[in-house]
């Protein structure tokens, strides 16, 4: 369920990018930079939050695909999640620009 819901709102990002024509980011290379730091903050967080046991990922839920610690949803999390986020800020930030 959790991957299902990850695909989704990658789906609807792309989609509202797309039907609405506006850019993110002024170029790939910004566009990766903003992903990583999201990414690598976020991975260190959860990894070191499920070392310490203070976050646990049980199985109902998950495709059970580990790369250390965590799911490989929560890898994804990190990747959909912020650029989600960004996409929708953009998107109201346009259709209520009032200035």
């Amino acid at each position: 369920m959790y991957l299902a819901t990850l695909l989704l709102l990658a789906l609807i990002s792309l989609f509202l990018e797309w039907k609405y024509n506006f850019y993110l980011y002024r170029s790939w290379r910004w566009r990766v930079l903003t992903n990583l730091v999201f990414f690598l903050v976020g991975i260190v967080w959860d990894t070191y939050a499920t070392m310490h046991g203070w976050w646990v990922y049980p199985g109902p839920g998950t495709v059970h695909i580990f790369i250390g610690q965590l799911p490989i949803e929560e890898w994804l999390f990190y990747l959909i999640v912020p650029y989600f986020g960004i996409v929708v800020y953009k998107l109201v930030e346009e259709k209520f620009d009032r200035t």
